[in-house]
């Protein structure tokens, strides 16, 4: 059961990287989703790292991942000026 959830997180991470940062493209500049990836690039170091010795905390990630995205358009718009 433990090998299912953390293979669950690694694959739900991997999938936040696709569908809202792919998203992004419609409210943010080229830059701004650059900066996206990046973040989520370091973060996938430490996920693999995490599936790796199959801890728990590989469930966190996604909702990291979520998280990080929301704030950086969410400061992107306040800011910038970023709308859809």
């Amino acid at each position: 059961m433990r090998t299912f959830l953390v293979g669950a997180g690694l694959v739900l991470y991997l999938v936040s990287g696709v569908f809202p940062y792919l998203g992004s493209f419609l409210v943010a500049p080229p830059a701004g989703v650059a900066f996206l990836y990046a973040g989520w690039t370091l973060g996938l170091v430490p996920t693999l790292m995490l599936a790796r010795r199959r801890s728990m905390m590989v469930l966190a990630a996604m909702p990291a991942a979520i998280a990080f995205w929301l704030i950086v358009l969410t400061i992107g718009e306040r800011l910038y000026g970023w709308t859809a």
